[in-house]
This record gives C-alpha cells, sequence and structure tokens, in this order.
C-alpha cells in the first residue's frame, strides 16, 4: 500500500512536469507565444520543486524511523491525523514494521536473558575467550572451578592454575583431557573440552570444565569390586584347598586329637603325606605366581617414547610374531597405510602389547577350520596413529566384555589374566586408548589410538 501511494504520487507530479515541458516547447517554437511559454516554465520549477520538497519529506520520515531502528529505539510512533492519503499509508506502515520490531526485539531479549540464565546455572563451567585471550562469557561454575571472581584475561590463569592453563592452551578442538583440580580446599576431576567458533566474523574458543568426580569415583570403585571379586576368587581356589588338605593330614596323625603312636604311622600314611604337601606346594607356588603377577602389573615402567618408523618396527615386530604362528596354520598379514610414517612410542613397551593382543587372537582362533589374524595400521584425521587387530575366532560373550580388562580375570585354563589389563596401562602410558569391539563366533577387533 505504502509503495502504491509512492509510486501513483511520483508519476502523476512527473507526468504534469512531462506534459508541462512539452507544453513549453509547443507554446515558445510553434505558436511563438513566449508569454505563455514563460508561465509554463515557472509552473514546471514550482512542480518541480514540489516534487523535490515530497520526496525529501518522505526521505526525512524514512531516514528518522531507520536511524531510530538503528538506535534501538521502538517507542516512536507516528500520527495517524494526517490529510495526505499516502503519508498515512506510509506512517500506518511504518508503525507496523515498529512493532514488528518491537516484538523480535522482546523475544530476543527473552531468549538471550533465558540462555544467559541456563549458561549461569549449568552443572558445567562455561567460558569463551576471543582472538586476544580475553573472557567474553564465564559462568558461575567456571568461576568455582577456576577459584576467581573477576578476571578479564586468560594468562591470569596461568598465575591461579599453571597446569590447567597449559592443558587449556595446548587443548585441540573436539579433545577431552582431564585434570585434577584444587579448589576451595576440594578436589575435583574435571573434564576440559574445548571448541571453536565463529561470531560476526570473530574466532572464540568455547571452553567447557566439567566435574566428573563422582562418575569417575563410580567407575573407580566398581574398578576395585571387580578386582577384589577376582583376587578373592584366585586365593580362595588356592586356600580352601590347601586348608582341607591341611586338615586330612593333620587327621592322618591324630586320633581323637591325640597323636598317634609312632608304630602305627605306616608307609601308606608318609605316602599320603608326601602327595598331600606336594599338592600344598604347588598351590603355594600358584599363589606365589599371582602376587608376582600382580606386581608386575602394578610396577609398569614410565615409556621411554621415542620416534619410531613405523614400517620398520612392524616389520620386526612380524618377524617375532611369525615366530608365534609357525606350524598353527594361520594366515597372518599386516597392512601399513602410507601417511602413517613415524610413530612415538616405547618399542619394547609396545611389543608387549602386540604379543599379548597375538597370544590372545591364536586362542581365540584355536578352534577354527580357516584362522585369520590381521593388523592395519593408519593414521586418522586427528593425526593419531591407529592400530587395529583383528581375528576371526570366538569373540567375547557380553557376560565377559566388561571384565577383559580387569586384572586377573581370564577365560583360558592356563591364563593369568594379566595380559589385557597390562597393555590397557602401556597404552594408557603412551596417552592412548584401547577399544574392542566383537561378534560372537565371528571376529573380535582391538583398536589402539596413540
Amino acid at each position: 500500500m505504502i509503495s502504491k501511494n509512492l509510486y501513483f504520487n511520483i508519476i502523476l507530479f512527473v507526468v504534469i512536469i512531462t506534459i508541462s515541458a512539452f507544453g513549453a516547447g509547443y507554446l515558445f517554437f510553434k505558436l511563438n507565444h513566449i508569454l505563455f511559454a514563460l508561465v509554463l516554465c515557472i509552473a514546471i520549477i514550482i512542480e518541480t520543486s514540489v516534487l523535490i520538497h515530497y520526496l525529501n519529506k518522505t526521505n526525512r520520515r524514512l531516514a528518522y524511523f531507520v536511524d531510530s531502528v538503528k538506535n534501538s529505539d521502538t517507542s516512536v510512533k507516528f500520527p495517524k491525523d494526517i490529510n495526505s492519503k499516502p503519508v498515512i499509508d506510509l506512517y500506518n506502515g511504518l508503525n507496523v514494521l515498529n512493532s514488528i520490531i518491537q516484538k523480535i526485539k522482546i523475544e530476543r531479549s527473552y531468549n538471550e536473558n533465558l540462555l544467559k540464565t541456563l549458561i549461569e546455572y549449568s552443572s558445567t563451567g562455561f567460558i569463551t575467550i576471543d582472538e586476544h585471550g580475553n573472557f567474553q562469557v564465564m559462568n558461575n561454575n567456571a568461576r568455582k572451578f577456576l577459584n576467581v571472581e573477576h578476571t578479564s584475561n586468560f594468562q591470569r590463569l596461568s598465575q591461579t592454575d599453571p597446569q590447567l592453563y597449559h592443558i587449556i592452551k595446548k587443548l585441540n578442538p573436539g579433545e577431552t583431557k582431564i585434570h585434577k583440580l584444587h579448589s576451595n580446599n576440594q578436589v575435583f576431576d574435571l573434564s576440559v573440552s574445548l571448541a571453536e567458533i565463529k561470531y560476526y566474523g570473530k574466532s572464540f574458543k568455547l571452553i567447557s570444565l566439567q566435574d566428573i568426580s563422582k562418575e569417575m569415583d563410580e567407575q573407580e570403585l566398581e574398578a576395585w569390586h571387580k578386582l577384589f571379586r577376582v583376587i578373592s576368587h584366585e586365593i580362595m581356589n588356592s586356600i580352601a584347598p590347601i586348608t582341607s588338605l591341611t586338615e586330612t593330614l593333620s587327621g592322618l596323625y591324630k586320633i581323637n586329637d591325640e597323636i598317634k603312636p609312632l608304630k602305627e604311622i605306616n608307609e601308606k600314611t608318609i605316602d599320603r603325606t608326601i602327595k598331600g604337601l606336594k599338592v600344598i606346594n604347588d598351590m603355594g607356588h600358584g599363589l606365589i605366581d599371582f602376587v608376582q603377577a600382580y606386581r608386575k602389573l602394578s610396577k609398569i615402567p614410565n615409556p621411554d617414547l621415542k620416534k619410531v618408523d613405523t614400517k620398520a618396527w612392524l616389520s620386526s615386530f612380524k618377524t617375532l610374531a611369525l615366530e608365534q604362528v609357525k606350524g598353527k596354520n594361520i594366515k597372518f598379514t599386516i597392512t601399513l597405510k602410507d601417511n602413517c610414517k613415524n610413530i612415538l612410542i616405547d618399542e619394547k613397551l609396545m611389543n608387549q602389547v602386540m604379543l599379548n593382543l597375538l597370544n590372545n587372537s591364536i586362542a581365540a582362533i584355536a578352534g577354527k577350520n580357516e584362522k585369520v589374524i590381521t593388523i592395519r595400521v593408519h593414521q586418522n584425521d586427528k593425526q593419531k596413529t591407529v592400530i587395529e587387530f583383528s581375528d576371526n575366532g570366538k569373540g567375547i560373550s557380553e557376560d565377559d566384555f566388561d571384565k577383559i580388562f580387569v586384572p586377573f580375570f581370564t577365560t583360558k585354563d592356563d591364563g593369568t589374566g594379566i595380559g589385557l589389563s597390562l597393555s590397557k596401562q602401556i597404552v594408557k602410558l603412551h596417552a592412548g586408548t584401547i577399544s574392542v569391539h566383537s561378534v560372537l563366533n565371528e571376529k573380535t577387533v582391538f583398536t589402539i589410538c596413540i
């Protein structure tokens, strides 16, 4: 409606000016009526001035409205008691547009306040840092974790918590680190994550700080429960027969709690005693081996990390592996992608991990007609080296899935139950992860990422 009336008035003015111009020209050049021609020229000047004034007035109204919007002033109201129909339409249109902008502004303000409230009272600490290292947002929990009330620059964190400062500084987008935080006489297990965002052409780092102490405590407690169950099981398996056998042997030399006379002790009694003592001795050595295995598990040396040529390392391991699979009718292959040139590892410790996985795979495929073990090594999009160790063996049952990395848990008759637990600790010391995927009676894949 606004455009229609404006266009109509402008076109009307242009038509009148055009007719006046043709009329003045016709009177001056054809009829030679100079006076009438001058009158029309004056009329043209007046009409043009009126048109310019009309356009300027309209522009001033629009400019006033635009300035009000730019200054976030939505209280402007244009009068409706105007005689000019086009002006009334213009004012009505601007008032409607102003109402829409006002509504959008109120909704945006509501959403912003709601978002600020949610962020402020979130159990997760949120911090945003701009390109210059200045804090833009820091919610209540972030201030609590950092033990600061007000700080403007990320650099300040290097003084209050240097370790957290260096963790955040070295953190890559999408990466998460765990930090043990001491704040206000409390200890938190803090999960620190980082994301990069762009807003209005500027880059920001969004850091989330989450207290996972409860989850960590629950996981640790569950791990201890599993460990205690396994240790109790192993010890009872050894102690119970020893206790029973000791009572039996003791009974060979007593009658009604009285020691038997020497003449009643025959060769059969002595033979049974010797056999019983041998069993006790074997059980004792079994317990010693168990304790030695625990000591081995708890005393892994810190890895001596060196940049190793991946191809050379895998070639060396393949020599060891071929000795292990010799004569067992196993198809064993190692595949290395070209994008994985070097790997930062302790060669001896990682060989131990690889041999543990190899021995597990050999045991898993023992009953298969076609036996396949495959190692694939490549680099992922985060520049991490990925080692996939797979076999087509019996797989891992659902009941055993959450126990396979628990110390001393084993499904093998002659197993110690420390191989996978030891491997997991070694990989963790390499700042890596080890996970498993298995399909029962089809395949098992252990994935190491370092």
